[in-house]
């Protein structure tokens, strides 16, 4: 699994096993989450959370993504991969962030087995 923000910089998580990209529920989205994906893509902070308009482009890669905000890496969060938001994920929006580099588009691939491969 990996993370990377679209043009947009909407979040989006890469399911390796299956090549499926989705988009991340805004449900409990804030700026502690953001500013531990900034760290966790390499980017300068503070990092701040944004949601936008739902896209039915992408179905949800994952359904919650929660911080305490002392994680240097997202994998350390708790990701929510089913629905903990009783169906309202369907129509919340998507999570976003801004990282100093509004528009970047990066990439850093982020293997479960710890090792990482930046592009």
């Amino acid at each position: 699994m990996f993370f990377s923000l679209n043009a947009d910089n909407r979040l989006m998580v890469h399911d390796m096993t299956n090549g499926h990209v989705g988009s991340i529920c805004g449900l409990m989205w804030n700026d502690t989450e953001a500013a531990v994906m900034c760290r966790h893509l390499g980017l300068p902070g503070p990092g701040s959370a944004t949601i936008l308009q739902r896209s039915q482009n992408f179905s949800r890669g994952l359904f919650a993504i929660n911080c305490t905000g002392n994680e240097l890496d997202a994998f350390d969060c708790d990701l929510a991969t089913s629905d903990i938001s009783n169906g309202m994920c369907g129509n919340l929006g998507d999570a976003a962030l801004n990282c100093g580099t509004r528009g970047k588009s990066v990439r850093l691939e982020a293997y479960m087995n710890g090792s990482y491969d930046c592009h």
